[in-house]
């Protein structure tokens, strides 16, 4: 039978022999192929005599298994005379410290979509192209960790082996540039992923724009690389994977069981021990805090629970926050369990964020810094509570024994240390009140009389003095967070230019520090341009939004008020592109002065035309 060019009836041995060995040194740097690609080429002819209905040639098995152990042979016998022969035959898996690093380093920067990639593919030890086709729908809570499913793999292609197995995955509160719910709530809140897509990245070829981009970012940063004695061909976007097993089975003098590492990365475990050895949560959930960054030999750090609400927090302003924060996604009657916690890491590192990320970083101009209200929320979220908002228990997951055990020796320690001070300052106490008996005066008998004496007094004055204090007026606190920004020093601010246009109208509008009062002296040189550009954008809304009589064009308003009047006048400027991916308000400025400039030829040339 002919297929294509192949004539499969006809095909010899020899044929096929010769077409494997001219495939050598075809390879881009010229470098042997790898043995993998002889293999390939084997399914695929083999898949081929399927496709067209044609039994296997009776050479197929044997002849061909045989030349493949000698091609084996042959290319272990070059690599070990040839001087820039490696021992890795493809990727190298990721180290763990490199991992770190790759990570601090991608957040700086701002680019959250391919952090968010990065880390979840360590976590979820998955192939890069898994966690791109990842879908909001699966996610979920359960008590301390997010489940996250993966109904379609590579070697699960219809869902049945793994698809049907969450993943767990784990907060770090301690470390937030590896912590994959910082960087989940870090890349939903800055770009606008909605529930309508459901699609954590929505835009299309996700998988080729994160290897081009990662390709890019390891030749600009390699001295990052040669520090850990690497080259940036020796990683791909596949050592995550690699480099996540790695870690959890070697990495670690006390790691999980072999079958918990074969279930959680996928791995086939033959016919028998995948028929009596089943998936169970306490495995996965034990390699979901190694892989989140936390060592089984830290004792009670292993056992941290996520940045969650505690009972008294108002869940009212809670759920408006969550909306105004996660865009289209927050945007339902109920808050969400994922959203929630999302929402809390975020306001638990808030302080950490502003203190390690540049100025013009998109997490430090999301709407949720503009609403003061969530200070009201802010004292009410924790990592250290064993209760939830509701005041149920609360406890970590996936702990084996030595942590327990680790963690009650920590306890004894504190307690001795404790009792030691304790001790002291007992005994002290006792021989000084044996004194005092005596009629010995000393220095500590003194000094307890007289601040006996003088701390009534003291905090009579203070109340008194407080008392005639005048209080700033509501006005006052007002016209001074409006004229906040003309108090600044030349040139002080660092305009992002990453947000979308949601998110900079909000920005422009609200908050202490309105960028509406921006001028050019408050930007660089290079920044007076982009300043333009927003300048030209808003006032394009603000017309709108006084014409509709939304808003004054005047007045600070809140960042929950801002979201509304954007509602209304969103139609006027385009904010999102073909693909359904949110624009960012420079690319938005451009688009609509094409658009003006294009209507206004269109005109002259009517005008001609008459």
């Amino acid at each position: 039978m002919l297929v294509g060019k192949v004539n499969l009836e006809c095909l010899h041995f020899n044929a096929w022999a010769m077409f494997l060995a001219q495939q050598r040194k075809r390879d881009f740097n010229g470098r042997e192929t790898y043995l993998r690609t002889y293999g390939n080429y084997r399914s695929a002819l083999k898949h081929l005599y399927r496709h067209a209905n044609v039994p296997l040639p009776e050479w197929f098995d044997e002849q061909v298994s045989e030349y493949m152990n000698a091609l084996r042979r042959v290319s272990a016998q070059e690599r070990g005379v040839d001087p820039n022969s490696t021992h890795e035959r493809g990727k190298m898996a990721l180290p763990y410290q490199l991992y770190c690093a790759i990570s601090k380093k991608l957040l700086v920067e701002g680019v959250l979509g391919a952090l968010l990639i990065h880390v979840f593919s360590w976590n979820l030890a998955a192939r890069a192209h898994s966690t791109c086709g990842l879908c909001l729908s699966h996610l979920q809570w359960e008590n301390d960790g997010l489940r996250v499913y993966i109904p379609h793999q590579k070697n699960d292609q219809d869902g049945e082996k793994q698809g049907r197995f969450p993943k767990h995955v784990y907060s770090n509160p301690s470390t937030p540039e590896i912590c994959p719910l910082f960087c989940l709530a870090a890349y939903l809140a800055c770009f606008e992923v909605g529930k309508e897509n459901n699609a954590i990245f929505p835009h299309a070829n996700i998988y080729a724009a994160h290897s081009a981009h990662m390709e890019r970012f390891k030749v600009k940063n390699k001295e990052i690389l040669q520090c850990y004695g690497l080259d940036p061909s020796d990683i791909g976007t596949h050592s995550n994977r690699k480099g996540a097993s790695t870690y959890v089975t070697s990495g670690i003098t006390d790691g999980p069981s072999m079958m918990s590492i074969c279930n959680r990365a996928g791995w086939d475990t033959g016919k028998v021990l995948g028929t009596y050895l089943r998936y169970e949560s306490a495995g996965d959930q034990y390699i979901g805090r190694i892989v989140a960054g936390h060592a089984p030999s830290s004792g009670s750090k292993f056992a941290q629970l996520p940045p969650h609400f505690i009972p008294g927090v108002d869940m009212s302003i809670a759920s408006r926050l969550a909306r105004l924060t996660f865009a289209a996604f927050g945007k339902t009657n109920a808050l969400d369990i994922v959203l929630e916690h999302l929402l809390a890491n975020l306001l638990y590192h808030e302080k950490w964020i502003h203190d390690n990320l540049p100025g013009n970083h998109p997490l430090r101009n999301i709407p949720l810094w503009r609403d003061s209200s969530r200070s009201c929320i802010a004292e009410f979220v924790s990592a250290e509570s064993t209760h939830d908002r509701c005041g149920n228990d609360l406890s970590p997951t996936g702990i084996p024994m030595n942590v327990h055990i680790l963690s009650h020796c920590e306890k004894a320690t504190s307690k001795l240390n404790t009792l030691k001070e304790d001790i002291r300052d007992v005994l002290l106490q006792c021989m000084q009140e044996r004194d005092f008996e005596c009629g010995n005066v000393t220095p500590a008998t003194i000094r307890s009389v007289v601040s006996d004496l003088v701390t009534p007094l003291m905090q009579r004055v203070e109340d008194a003095v407080q008392m005639q204090q005048p209080t700033a007026t509501v006005e006052a606190r007002d016209s001074n967070a409006m004229l906040g920004l003309l108090r600044l020093p030349a040139s002080s601010v660092d305009l992002p230019t990453k947000l979308t246009v949601r998110q900079a109208f909000v920005s422009y509008i609200s908050g202490d520090l309105p960028w509406m009062r921006l001028t050019s002296a408050h930007v660089r040189r290079e920044q007076r341009p982009h300043l333009a550009d927003l300048h030209y954008l808003m006032s394009r809304l603000v017309s709108e939004a006084k014409r509709r009589g939304e808003w004054d064009g005047r007045s600070v308003v809140s960042a929950d008020r801002a979201d509304e009047i954007y509602q209304h006048v969103q139609a006027l400027v385009p904010n999102a592109s073909r693909n359904g991916r949110k624009l960012t308000w420079r690319t938005a400025a451009t688009y609509l002065r094409r658009r003006e400039c294009q209507r206004d030829e269109d005109g002259e040339l009517a005008r001609g035309s008459t």
